[in-house]
């Protein structure tokens, strides 16, 4: 096997060649999360809103170079677009572990398609846009690493009158070490959020979700989770509305206790200048555990977005939520936790950004009354420099460094990676 950093070695003149005198500075980076492939969301109500949810979904998947809606040619009611990207990079630790720590180097190789139909540049209209990202991950020592990962995704749109209805589909099929379950797994993950917007008058509006996530796990526990929620908003002024309302959900774990819960909620928008936006929902759940009675815990998810000048922005993200475990059967977890991210450009063509967040996972029985079997603190930290070499094709250098501390000893670890990526359009 050639060495991946030879391989990409030879990608970077040949893309540099390629330099654009009239070059276009990058998007900057939404929040993104760490490991958690689904939580309760606001849905997206804007383009930059669904940008930054897929970023905290999957960010597995450098997908901004993906949005149609970014094209200079997105004013079409069509596009096509073919990317890729190619990343060769150090992992310090490729199996997540505390006592045999195993280094390698590794290339992954990102092929991708997407599509878009409609309104893709402002997105006020009808519209549906769908993407198919692979990444084939290749290790140069541990050929039993190597794995083929697949995202795809839809996003759709229908105006008709006083009602604006939304739907979202992902797909996740992934096969690397799971935080939560502490080993290399297959998994799938199929997530289904469909929203209804009813237009009352002008100042105020019903909205209504429903949302079906589909966990399947080769090696543990899955699950089937539904969720319905119904909130009331009212546009106070132009500059804030708020919002409340209730949500239930069913959530059926592979050889456990079958469980029920409810929330009740508050929502507030508010943009008090152009430079400053916050989207909060919160609330309580209360959750029906069989044997293990009732379980009430916060519910939370806060983003906001600090933009003090031109090409700078600062950004938070906060939550709280609770969802099955994949270690063991009859297992949940509350995961609380904020991500902070700084975006600076640097010039015409250079971009910096920082990006760090915190999260606790608080771990119950679902069966039986007991204390907490586990408890995990985790960390990150990624500081990248992006740079936009033409219109259609970027390199990036980044450092990722992630921590656990558990109080089950095999579940923590530190983890470093370095590496360079190139991803481009066509």
């Amino acid at each position: 096997m050639i060495k991946p950093l030879i391989l990409f070695g030879l990608m970077v003149p040949i893309l540099a060649s390629a330099q654009d005198a009239s070059r276009e500075a990058a998007p900057l980076p939404m929040v993104q999360k760490t490991d958690e492939l689904w939580q309760p969301i606001l849905p997206p109500t804007s383009a930059d809103a669904a940008d930054a949810l897929d970023q905290r979904i999957y960010s597995q998947f450098a997908n901004d170079e993906l949005h149609l809606a970014r094209e200079p040619d997105s004013s079409k009611s069509y596009a096509l677009l073919p990317h890729g990207a190619v990343t060769s990079y150090y992992d310090d630790n490729i199996a997540l572990s505390q006592t045999n720590r195993q280094g390698d180097f590794a290339l992954a190789v990102e092929p991708g398609l997407a599509f878009g139909l409609g309104d893709l540049q402002v997105q006020e209209n009808n519209f549906v846009i769908a993407d198919y990202t692979g990444r084939l991950n290749a290790y140069l020592d541990h050929s039993s690493a190597d794995a083929y990962e697949q995202f795809a995704s839809v996003r759709a749109q229908f105006i008709q009158a006083k009602l604006k209805f939304n739907t979202n589909f992902r797909f996740l099929d992934l096969n690397d070490v799971d935080i939560d379950s502490g080993s290399r797994t297959s998994r799938r993950i199929y997530d289904t959020l469909q929203v209804g917007n009813y237009e009352i008058s002008e100042k105020d509006f019903i909205e209504a979700q429903g949302q079906n996530i589909i966990r399947d796990y080769q090696v543990g526990p899955g699950s089937v989770e539904w969720q319905g929620r119904v909130l009331y908003n009212y546009r106070w002024d132009p500059k804030l509305t708020l919002g409340g309302g209730f949500a239930g959900g069913v959530l059926d774990a592979n050889n456990s206790t079958g469980q029920t819960y409810e929330q009740a909620l508050l929502r507030v928008l508010y943009d008090p200048t152009e430079k400053i936006s916050v989207q909060t929902q919160g609330g309580f759940e209360e959750r029906q555990l069989g044997g293990a009675g009732g379980h009430v815990t916060p519910v939370l998810d806060l983003t906001c977005a600090y933009r003090p000048w031109l090409g700078t922005t600062v950004s938070l993200n906060s939550y709280s939520r609770t969802t099955s475990s994949s270690a063991s059967d009859n297992l949940d977890y509350t995961a609380s936790g904020v991500d902070v991210s700084f975006a600076k450009e640097l010039g015409v063509s250079w971009l910096a950004t920082l990006k760090g967040g915190y999260e606790n996972n608080s771990y119950f029985y679902t069966n039986v009354q007991a204390g907490s079997p586990r408890d995990d603190n985790f960390f990150y930290l990624n500081p990248s420099v992006q740079l936009r070499i033409t219109e259609h094709a970027k390199l990036e250098l980044f450092y990722n460094y992630r921590e656990n501390n558990s109080d089950i000893a095999d579940r923590s670890f530190i983890d470093n990676q370095s590496g360079i990526r190139a991803s481009f359009t066509f």
